[in-house]
């Protein structure tokens, strides 16, 4: 009996809407604090987010570039990295996109944060983020199109009159997809020269491509 009436004394009405609730300063239930009091007005809505339109990677500050599909978890976790608020004043509680379509280069996405009102008032409220996705070249697929920044270079020469083995070799490698390894290719003289960006793809090209070819 008297736990029962200690326990009725931590109990008001909300000043709102009268439901019973456990008291609290602002004297207001959950859902009447969340409508009377906004915890998402600090925090941006509009947001940038830049993607190479060559290699539909992402960029992730200040100067990785990840793949990342449309609407998918990695790309959530690239959007919310945006809003430098999130996890400290405010506790993230879920997060998730809201339809949008694919060509419109717009993306929404939903979340659900919790934080205090006064002292020992806890609320969770919903907001909307916007983001635009702002096409850049990333260094890449920059130094594949200018065609002339290369790092190894790979030379094929044949001293004859003919240059049938230089044509059936250059068939072999494009049946091997070989072209997606080198950045450029130049036939000069009777000499194939292929231009490559990353040294490593050069002792790849060559052990793989042209000794096992030839």
């Amino acid at each position: 009996m008297h736990a029962c009436r200690s326990s009725l004394l931590f109990l008001s009405l909300c000043c709102k809407c009268g439901a019973s609730i456990r008291s609290n300063p602002t004297n207001m239930c959950e859902a009447c604090l969340a409508s009377e009091c906004d915890i998402t007005a600090s925090i941006p809505k509009q947001h940038t987010v830049t993607f190479c339109p060559k290699c539909n990677r992402f960029l992730n500050p200040p100067s990785q570039w990840v793949p990342a599909a449309f609407e998918s978890p990695e790309l959530l976790s690239i959007c919310l990295k945006r809003v430098k608020c999130l996890g400290k004043a405010y506790k993230l509680k879920e997060a998730s996109f809201m339809y949008t379509e694919p060509h419109s280069r717009r993306l929404t996405v939903q979340i659900i944060i919790r934080g205090e009102v006064g002292a020992d008032t806890v609320v969770e409220q919903k907001a909307f983020l916007y983001y635009t996705m702002h096409p850049q070249q990333c260094p890449d697929c920059t130094r594949h199109e200018a065609k002339d920044h290369w790092n190894a270079c790979v030379q094929i020469r044949q001293k004859v009159d003919h240059k049938r083995t230089l044509h059936h070799l250059e068939q072999l490698l494009l049946r091997r997809s070989a072209p997606r390894k080198y950045n450029n290719i130049k036939s000069v003289k009777g000499k194939f020269i292929f231009l490559l960006a990353v040294y490593s793809l050069f002792v790849i090209f060559v052990i793989g491509y042209v000794f096992s070819t030839v």
